[in-house]
């Protein structure tokens, strides 16, 4: 009974691993088909599309369609219609537009001078901390 049951056991498994492999070359053989149609279906429409590019092109060459295409504006016109600030470094003048006013001038120095006090205190803290955690960690 015991000896019966473990045949039917192995058959049972080399069935299914029939089927497997079965299954698998299955598989196999309708990808490769199905590969080798895609990549002939590839080839007839890059040939053809190709042979209409060809076409169109002979038909614009003998058209007269002009090889390079001239842009609508140029860089120059562009560049004169924007009027950009020029200024000579030799000419006090020139340089006044871009210079600040006395007042602007004043805020932004102790704008400048608040923020770096600002910095120097918490630096200051920053560096205090730092040494109580160190001299707390170097003496435990």
């Amino acid at each position: 009974m015991v000896r019966g049951m473990i045949v039917r056991n192995r058959l049972r498994e080399q069935y299914h691993s029939a089927l497997v492999i079965q299954r698998n070359w299955k598989r196999f053989r309708a990808e490769r088909k199905y590969m080798q149609i895609r990549r002939a279906i590839i080839a007839i429409q890059s040939q053809y599309r190709g042979d209409c590019a060809r076409k169109r092109f002979e038909e614009l060459k003998k058209n007269g369609y002009p090889r390079r295409q001239i842009p609508k504006f140029t860089i120059a016109k562009v560049v004169r219609k924007m009027q950009l600030a020029s200024f000579n470094l030799n000419e006090p003048e020139t340089l006044a537009q871009f210079a600040l006013s006395e007042d602007e001038d004043e805020a932004v120095s102790i704008t400048s001078t608040s923020e770096s006090i600002a910095d120097e205190e918490e630096s200051a803290l920053s560096s205090a901390h730092l040494d109580r955690f160190y001299s707390f960690y170097y003496t435990s």
